[in-house]
């Protein structure tokens, strides 16, 4: 099939799908009522059923029939076992109002880094008492080096990021902590599959990244990863990147296709974890329509799956912001009450700027993904989601500039020079007031 005949066939059925509906979402309630996220579900069924996903390198469809997909949905693994010795960490799914607490694993996720901060920039997320696992950032340089794509460098600079991160596991005295999304230094298979040789990262610790692109598209790489993955034992972390305001045009398009890319993934790579994220057109990910996408998706699949979710928080703002605390601590909230095993991520500057994230926000989002567990009233939690948002813009208009991780921390120490540690107590006195319950 011709790329432009799919997009066409895969933008007439979406519209279908969701017109068949007929829901009108409240973007006032960020957590949807329980039967908007079931009938999603099943939509998202049908429709992958009838589009199928697109292989860029063969022009070919994979087409899954809606028995594929209903089987696949009901034969993922509530919970498996990752990390090593006294690090492993069991990640169960959870559901709506779960008073078991979401697994920890913040990390500057794909943010630029260069080799000289490399250590010590993820081992401010890693030694926090919060902290089980962590994701890390992408290595822009190693062994004098430039990481650039299908180039040997590339090769290098992954199973760099590989020896580093363990590294950084032993400083934190977490020495087999898990490690998700890894590596992150590398998009293309040679790099990929590098950095799991002898001595880089293993399968009992390490989760290897498969994502399938806007548009339901996938490549040979996909099928190579996956097929790597499963010699392996490796778990895969995956996910469906969809653009809301693309081809998916509101929360209930974009929740409908994301879940169908997702049954997909998962058929022909058995994984049993599913990341999320809601990409905006527009700059700012926090606000409408993004946050009520995010939570449509967690609601829909923790209802009708017994899978394990991650949540993935961030910020516009730089670090060392008190609106880049508040608005880590939104998106991190949210979807830990609709059903988040794991929450992860925690980055600044839209995961930009070069060396541009701080354990601080990974701290944050551990405590309010803690505080959000056992919250089970929607109408309260829609209320304190609403407090948060209209605290973060109050805060936007202040303009703050930001600062780099090498600018606010103690880089012999590796801790927060006094100044950010005055504005983390200060962000999180505002949010405890806005009605996150934070345990202490």
């Amino acid at each position: 099939m011709d790329v432009k005949e799919f997009n066409k066939k895969l933008q007439v059925k979406l519209r279908e799908a969701s017109a068949k509906l007929n829901i009108k979402l409240n973007l006032d309630e960020v957590i949807p009522p329980p039967d908007v996220a079931d009938a999603v579900f099943e939509a998202a069924i049908d429709f992958g059923a009838e589009v199928g996903l697109y292989n860029n390198d063969t022009s070919r469809v994979l087409q899954f029939s809606r028995a594929e997909l209903v089987e696949t949905a009901h034969t993922r693994k509530p919970q498996f076992n990752i990390g090593e010795g006294k690090d492993m960490v069991t990640i169960r799914a959870r559901h709506f109002g779960d008073k078991n607490l979401p697994v920890r694993m913040p990390g500057p996720a794909g943010v630029p880094i260069t080799e000289e901060y490399y250590v010590p920039l993820h081992l401010s997320y890693a030694k926090l008492p919060e902290v089980q696992g962590i994701v890390p950032g992408c290595l822009s340089t190693a062994r004098g080096f430039k990481n650039l794509a299908a180039t040997p460098a590339e090769v290098v600079c992954a199973m760099q990021e590989a020896k580093l991160l363990q590294e950084v596991a032993r400083r934190a005295g977490k020495p087999g902590m898990p490690l998700g999304e890894v590596p992150m230094s590398a998009m293309n298979d040679p790099g990929i599959i590098a950095s799991y040789a002898p001595g880089g990262f293993r399968a009992t610790n390490s989760l290897i990244p498969i994502q399938v692109y806007p548009g339901l598209k996938i490549g040979w790489h996909h099928l190579n990863i996956a097929a790597f993955a499963q010699e392996q034992g490796i778990e895969v972390w995956g996910m469906a990147f969809v653009v809301l305001g693309a081809f998916a045009r509101d929360p209930i398009e974009t929740a409908i296709k994301t879940i169908a890319g997702e049954l997909a993934l998962m058929s022909f790579t058995n994984g049993n974890l599913l990341y999320s994220a809601t990409i905006p057109t527009g700059a700012i990910k926090s606000y409408k329509p993004v946050l009520p996408t995010e939570a449509l998706k967690f609601l829909a699949k923790t209802r009708n799956m017994e899978i394990c979710l991650v949540c993935t928080a961030g910020a516009v703002f730089k670090a060392a912001t008190k609106a880049s605390l508040i608005e880590n601590a939104l998106m991190a909230f949210a979807p830990s009450v609709a059903g988040a095993a794991v929450v992860s991520f925690g980055e600044s500057g839209l995961g930009t700027v070069v060396n541009g994230s701080t354990g601080m926000e990974g701290k944050i989002i551990c405590e309010t993904a803690m505080a959000a567990a056992g919250v089970d009233d929607r109408e309260e939690a829609n209320k304190v989601v609403g407090n948060v948002v209209s605290m973060l813009m109050q805060q936007a208009m202040k303009g703050e500039k930001g600062k780099t991780f090498p600018e606010c921390y103690d880089l012999a120490k590796v801790e927060p020079l006094d100044e950010f540690k005055q504005l983390y107590a200060d962000a999180k006195k505002d949010l405890r007031e806005a009605g996150i319950p934070f345990k202490y």
